[in-house]
């Protein structure tokens, strides 16, 4: 096969398009690797000239290789015979889409309750804070996708904080993270 392209296509999977061989009962088969995994094959076989990967989770930031391999399979479904050759490797790096906060409010005189919007995909967020002039800190690791809101207490009345939010997803022992969101201020 020739031609082959590769697109981040949403936060669970990656897109990828050849051009075909010319024959009747050709299919394809697709292989992926990155820094983590070495070749695994994704397909056991389509006729189409694409596939979508959702062989196993993806680590964002992580680059993913892919090549496409031909082979004719026979009248009898078990027989086939593979082409000796790859295509070229193309490779994109895997994206999540940034989560951001959707309302910052106050709690209590000494508190703040921040919201954020999901990301599907994502495995948890982490929630940074700073105060005016300060460093930023993550305050909060958040371990449930479905947890969007957290209030940070003990704050000091008359000052300004500073909040933003980032999600993350692990995957077989690795985590990869997404864009930070736009911060957001709130003074007590």
């Amino acid at each position: 096969p020739t031609g082959v392209k590769v697109k981040n296509l949403n936060s669970f999977q990656n897109y990828i398009t050849w051009t075909g061989v010319n024959g009747d009962m050709m299919e394809y088969q697709v292989y992926r690797s990155c820094k983590y995994y070495s070749l695994k094959q994704c397909s056991l076989g389509t006729g189409s000239t694409y596939y979508k990967d959702s062989c196993g989770g993806m680590v964002p930031g992580v680059k993913y290789y892919y090549k496409v391999k031909s082979r004719v399979r026979f009248d009898d479904a078990s027989a086939y015979t593979y082409s000796n050759n790859y295509s070229t490797t193309v490779a994109v790096v895997y994206t999540l889409p940034a989560s951001q906060i959707t309302k910052l409010s106050k709690a209590s005189s000494t508190s703040v309750k921040i919201y954020w919007s999901k990301v599907s995909a994502a495995t948890g967020y982490k929630i940074y804070q700073k105060a005016k002039g300060g460093e930023w800190k993550c305050i909060k690791t958040i371990t449930k996708n479905a947890t969007l809101s957290y209030t940070k207490k003990s704050l000091h009345k008359g000052k300004t904080y500073y909040y933003k939010v980032r999600a993350y997803k692990t995957y077989d022992g690795h985590t990869g993270y997404a864009a930070y969101s736009d911060w957001k201020s709130k003074k007590l």
